[in-house]
């Protein structure tokens, strides 16, 4: 999703055995430009990625549990100064990260598969 000022916003799933992601910082190309976020092993979590416009990780953010998180639609506002993210969470809690993983919120799930609706200032 890109903003119109050269920010690009990508948003995936993502599931991996290990306890990291790792995120290439596109514009340089190279290895040592990696980014290791931690996860939880085994579990399918939901990140978004703003790549400003030299193709560098400029912010990220995490939902993930120890389930499923999903990600169905991502928006910006008119004014391109929040970021709205919807999906589906299985895990009971869901933790919801803030852009860069500083902070974060904790979901109660009231069944086995709830939504959620999450915006980030961008």
């Amino acid at each position: 999703l890109p903003d119109g000022n050269g920010n690009l916003y990508i948003t995936s799933n993502f599931q991996t055995s290990y306890g990291n992601l790792s995120i290439l910082n596109v514009g340089t190309g190279s290895t040592s430009s990696v980014i290791s976020i931690p996860v939880s092993p085994s579990s399918t979590d939901m990140i978004i990625i703003m790549y400003n416009s030299s193709g560098q990780v400029n912010k990220y953010a995490r939902i993930g549990g120890t389930t499923t998180e999903t990600v169905r639609c991502v928006n910006l506002d008119s004014s391109k100064q929040k970021l709205y993210i919807s999906g589906t969470t299985n895990s009971n809690p869901c933790i919801v990260y803030d852009m860069g993983l500083q902070t974060s919120k904790t979901i109660s799930n009231s069944g086995s598969t709830d939504i959620y609706i999450a915006n980030y200032s961008v």
